[in-house]
């Protein structure tokens, strides 16, 4: 293991509460800070930093507030703007289902008016 008193004290402070048999999750978070600063050096190290980052989000959030305040200020905006489009997103398929339930009722409507039995 790295010297993670040098290099992090949001690693240090997980240190403090991980135990030893838990010690995979502080090495993960020590890799995750690495390629947060140097990056990704090739194709299977960029899937491995993908998927760490989807494994620790609150994780590597911190990481990056601690070791790249411009990335972290990039990433915050980048989920507000994720969250932003699936509440959008979210809202036009509420009003879609809101329209075709509104369409279904008139053609029963309609149904009901020509004399077509009711279920």
């Amino acid at each position: 293991m790295q010297n993670a008193s040098t290099v992090s004290k949001f690693i240090v402070d997980k240190i403090k509460t991980t135990p030893w048999k838990k010690r995979a999750y502080i090495n993960d978070l020590l890799q995750l800070r690495s390629w947060i600063i140097n990056g990704p050096t090739g194709f299977i190290s960029g899937q491995h930093y993908w998927r760490f980052r989807n494994k620790y989000p609150q994780e590597y959030l911190a990481l990056l507030q601690e070791h790249s305040p411009e990335k972290y200020q990039q990433e915050l905006m980048r989920r507000e703007e994720t969250l932003l489009q699936n509440w959008n997103r979210l809202k036009e398929q509420k009003a879609q289902k809101q329209l075709e339930a509104e369409k279904e009722l008139e053609e029963y409507e309609e149904w009901l008016a020509i004399g077509g039995l009711a279920s």
